[in-house]
C-alpha cells in the first residue's frame, strides 16, 4: 500500500500547538520545527491507529482478483477513485463502479465484488490490481479528539526531546497518555 496523495492540510493548526506548547504566537523562531513536528505527531497517530485524518489518496496493488474482501486500511474511507487491472492480454483497464461496492459498515471498510458480478481475469503478473481511494475525516473538526489530543501529546514529547538519548538524567518510561487516546480507534483486524 502507499500513499499517492498526502493531506494538504494538517488536524492540528500551528496556532493551536503552540498553544498547547505555551509558545506566544507572535514567537515565529521555531514555527518551521513545530510545523514539522505537527506532520510527524500525525504520521505517527495515523500508523499507530491504521487511519487517515485528513484526506489523502492511497493505492493497494494485489496480484489478481479474488472472491475475498479487499480491506482498505486507511479509513474511514470516503471513496474508491478507481480500480484497474490488467487483462489477460497485458492492457491495462479500468474496472466499471457497477462490479465493486464499498463496504462502510464495518471497520477497516472494505472493497466488495458487487452482487451478480465475477471478477475479470488478469494477465497473471505480480500487482496487476490497482485500488485506489481516498480516506480521511472531511475536516478537522470531524477528527476524533482523543486522536486530536494523541497530537499534541505526542507533539508535546517531540518539542521537549529533541534527542534520542538524554545524558545525565533518570530515565523513566515514556507516558503512555498518546497511546491510551488513540488505543479505542486502532483498527487490530489487518
Amino acid at each position: 500500500m502507499k500513499l499517492i496523495t498526502p493531506p494538504i492540510a494538517e488536524p492540528v493548526l500551528l496556532a493551536e500547538a503552540k498553544l498547547h506548547l505555551k509558545i506566544e504566537t507572535t514567537d515565529t523562531a521555531e514555527d518551521d520545527m513545530i510545523t514539522m513536528f505537527i506532520k510527524a505527531a500525525r504520521e505517527m497517530v495515523e500508523e499507530y491507529t491504521r487511519r487517515a485524518l485528513l484526506s489523502q489518496t492511497w493505492e493497494l496493488q494485489v496480484d489478481s482478483f479474488s472472491e475475498v474482501v479487499y480491506p482498505l486500511e486507511k479509513t474511514p474511507v470516503i471513496s474508491i477513485t478507481s480500480v484497474k487491472y490488467y487483462d489477460t492480454a497485458g492492457t491495462e483497464q479500468t474496472l466499471d463502479v457497477a462490479y465493486y461496492i464499498l463496504d462502510q459498515g464495518e471497520e477497516p471498510n472494505s472493497l466488495l465484488l458487487a452482487s451478480g458480478y465475477t471478477w475479470p481475469q488478469v494477465r497473471g503478473f505480480k500487482n496487476d490490481v490497482k485500488i485506489r481511494w481516498v480516506s480521511g475525516y472531511a475536516s478537522s473538526a470531524l477528527v476524533p479528539a482523543p486522536l486530536r489530543a494523541a497530537m499534541l501529546l505526542i507533539l508535546g514529547h517531540l518539542y521537549e526531546n529533541r534527542e534520542d538519548v538524554v545524558i545525565g538524567r533518570i530515565s523513566s518510561a515514556l507516558p503512555k497518555g498518546s497511546e491510551y487516546l488513540m488505543n479505542p480507534y486502532r483498527l487490530f483486524t489487518l
